[in-house]
């Protein structure tokens, strides 16, 4: 209890002390920059930049700077305080704390109540020193998640102690007011650094010059005047120009030197006192090759006094100009400034620098040309494909662009993409050379002409011709074979292939007709009988010129007559020939005789019937076939019948003459007869032709018997 009551104390001296510090202000009548609780905000003015929603600005206008006594007073209640515990977040009385008790991440950042008069709520219990607070960039990623929340954007702020007086500009008015500081220390110089890059080139640099380290007075805030520029600081302890060691020198962050960058470099002391002339300078340096038109552009803030340069500028309202012409390659030039500052805060000289760059063009002239080549057999076969080269060479200096063959064919040559040809190849580099293959086929024998061009951008054509010579093969096929035969009696036919020239015959072949008079027996070298089509196939294949290819079959005629055996041959490119042999095919009449009795043996008084068959069994007509017949003198005749008349003479039966009987032809005669005395008679049946001048005899023997 006893430290709560103390706390609340405590809160309500702090207040007692902010109402003086009203009463004070409004009597002595002074603007001051802003509440003396904003320098142990932790938030300050980066936050309230970054998040303007989060804490609303001080009314600071209204204000005057707090007495040294009173920050003094600060301290005290701060020791005093160290023990206290915090109060919670929601209380009606923290929008007033200052260094009591932190505040939640909630409370911080969300909507500040109607009625508080401060900057912003306090991250967390702050112990006020002269040891500088750490950036959060500084902690890394391993900061704990409170920090992040409480010093996201933290100022670095010392408490100021009673020395030296110092300036500061008020953010509303710009008026400057006095506050106790610490001495400067003038032995601390920046350097900004901007690189700009080649080209038609803008750029610029921008150098802050302010208490960096040194103790800012407590509930003041030092507010830069003029635009900040893009370049990022770079410090240096030296108060010369002097290019020693210890002054430091980098390029600006993101904008590293390459072979074609000029870079800015603002030399300038890192804090000066209010009121002292402080030496700058500014280094242009190229490091890359030479530029022209060399302009630098600088702008000093308002309340900065200058007190002279060298080289002196044109001025454009508060603008300085230098016209520096040109600067040679890895030259350096460098503009001297006397600065003298008239209020506290941030002096942030601005420069950006203009140029051209003479530029010189290599061109170097080529030349490229073309070189065509036709390379193929100068005769080809008729109707066969061959392959043509066409080859493309470049021996000159330069790149051929859009080179492109074309081929144009005579009528007699043919390619399956018609007689016009083209060919795209491209871009044919110094010393190249491309390939195209096509096959091309003549048609007609004759000497024909094969043109072709070659042709590229830059009006570049070269032609070439090649004669081509299509021949055509030819042979000649004949067919040997007998020219009578009989029937029944084998025949062998041998077909002959030659080819005169001038060109070799491909894929020869042999064809053979087997006629229908004739029958397949075997055929030599590997022929093969196809009865559907009743042809004998070979292979020859290739015959060269002069050469002669022979093949055989034999054959059985089976039919009487005029027998052509006939042979065909075929080879690429269309070559057919053909050729036949007669053959006379002749029979032979063979009559065949039959007698038959109808019964055997025969009774005394009995009757019986004799048939006699004549059958022509040769391969050719019997012609004037007569038969007759002659009785035993044990019989008489009763009746005859035949396919001619007949007629009995005596013991004989005569039947006139058949004109032709037919080979296969059978042909029956009968004659009835009585037998007359038992014993054995012997009947005889003659037949003569034409063709045969002698009788044929047949005799049948019938056994007579005596009926008892």
């Amino acid at each position: 209890m006893l430290k709560r009551l103390f706390a609340v104390l405590a809160i309500v001296f702090l207040l007692l002390s902010g109402l003086a510090y009203l009463l004070d202000a409004a009597l002595a009548g002074q603007p001051s920059q802003s509440s003396w609780l904003d320098a142990l905000l932790p938030r300050g003015s980066a936050a309230y930049a970054a998040e303007p929603m989060a804490m609303r600005p001080a009314r600071a206008s209204s204000r005057r700077a707090l007495p040294a006594r009173r920050i003094r007073a600060a301290e005290a209640m701060e020791s005093d305080l160290a023990g206290v515990e915090p109060i919670p977040a929601h209380d009606p009385l923290h929008d007033q704390a200052v260094v009591v008790a932190p505040v939640s991440a909630t409370d911080e950042f969300g909507p500040p109540h109607e009625d508080r008069d401060v900057v912003a709520d306090l991250a967390a219990p702050t112990d006020v020193n002269t040891e500088h607070f750490t950036p959060l960039a500084d902690l890394g990623s391993d900061a704990p998640e409170s920090l992040v929340q409480s010093v996201a954007s933290e100022p670095e702020i010392e408490i100021a102690t009673d020395n030296a007086p110092s300036a500061t500009s008020n953010y509303e008015s710009g008026e400057p007011t006095l506050a106790e500081q610490s001495p400067t220390r003038h032995d601390e110089f920046q350097m900004v650094e901007s690189a700009i890059e080649d080209g038609e080139h803008h750029g610029d640099a921008a150098a802050m010059l302010g208490p960096k380290h040194s103790p800012a007075p407590l509930g003041l805030t030092g507010a830069p005047d003029g635009a900040t520029g893009a370049g990022s600081e770079v410090e240096c302890g030296a108060d010369e120009f002097d290019g020693s060691d210890d002054q430091q020198q980098s390029e600006a962050d993101g904008a590293l030197p390459s072979a074609g960058a000029v870079l800015l470099r603002w030399r300038t002391p890192r804090e000066v006192s209010i009121g002292q002339q402080m030496h700058c300078g500014l280094e242009i340096k190229n490091t890359g090759g030479a530029v022209q038109n060399v302009v630098v552009r600088a702008t000093l803030s308002k309340h900065v006094r200058l007190d002279g340069t060298n080289p002196k500028p044109q001025r454009k309202e508060r603008q300085l100009i230098w016209q520096l012409g040109e600067i040679e390659e890895n030259g350096k030039r460098l503009i001297e400034f006397e600065l003298t500052p008239e209020t506290e805060g941030e002096v942030t000289p601005q420069a950006d620098v203009t140029f051209t760059r003479a530029t010189q063009a290599r061109i170097q002239v080529l030349r490229p040309d073309l070189e065509l080549t036709l390379e193929g057999p100068a005769q080809m076969i008729s109707g066969q494909a061959v392959m043509y080269e066409f080859k493309v060479h470049n021996p000159g200096s330069g790149r051929a662009h859009n080179v492109v063959i074309e081929a144009t064919l005579p009528e007699p040559l043919k390619h399956p993409e018609g007689a016009k040809l083209s060919y795209s190849v491209g871009t044919l580099g110094p010393g190249e050379s491309r390939l195209v293959q096509t096959p091309i086929t003549g048609v007609k024998a004759g000497a024909w002409e094969l043109s072709a061009r070659a042709t590229a951008t830059g009006n570049l054509v070269v032609d070439r011709k090649l004669p081509v010579e299509v021949v055509s093969p030819r042979l000649q096929v004949a067919v040997d074979g007998p020219r009578l035969r009989y029937v029944d009696r084998q025949a062998r036919y041998v077909v002959r292939v030659h080819n005169p020239g001038p060109a070799p015959a491909n894929n020869v072949q042999v064809f053979d007709a087997v006629p229908a008079g004739f029958r397949f027996v075997e055929a030599s070298s590997g022929g093969a009988y196809d009865s559907q089509t009743r042809q004998v196939a070979w292979f020859v294949g290739r015959l060269e010129p002069n050469a002669t290819a022979e093949v055989d079959v034999q054959l059985l005629p089976i039919e009487v007559g005029e027998q052509q055996v006939s042979a065909i041959v075929k080879a690429d490119s269309g070559v057919s020939e053909q050729a036949a042999a007669s053959t006379r095919v002749e029979g032979v009449a063979s009559i065949a005789l039959d007698v038959i009795d109808a019964d055997d043996p025969v009774e005394v008084n009995g009757e019986t019937t004799y048939e006699i068959r004549v059958t022509n069994r040769g391969s050719r007509p019997a012609s004037q076939v007569q038969v007759a017949a002659k009785l035993p003198s044990q019989m008489e005749s009763l009746d005859v019948a035949g396919p001619t008349n007949g007629r009995v003479e005596a013991a004989q039966v005569i039947f006139d003459p058949l004109e032709q009987l037919d080979a296969g032809q059978t042909e029956v005669y009968r004659i009835k007869v009585r037998c007359l005395q038992a014993g054995h008679a012997s009947f005889r049946a003659y037949f003569r032709t034409a063709e045969t001048a002698k009788a044929v005899v047949e005799e049948e023997l019938t056994r007579i018997y005596q009926d008892e």
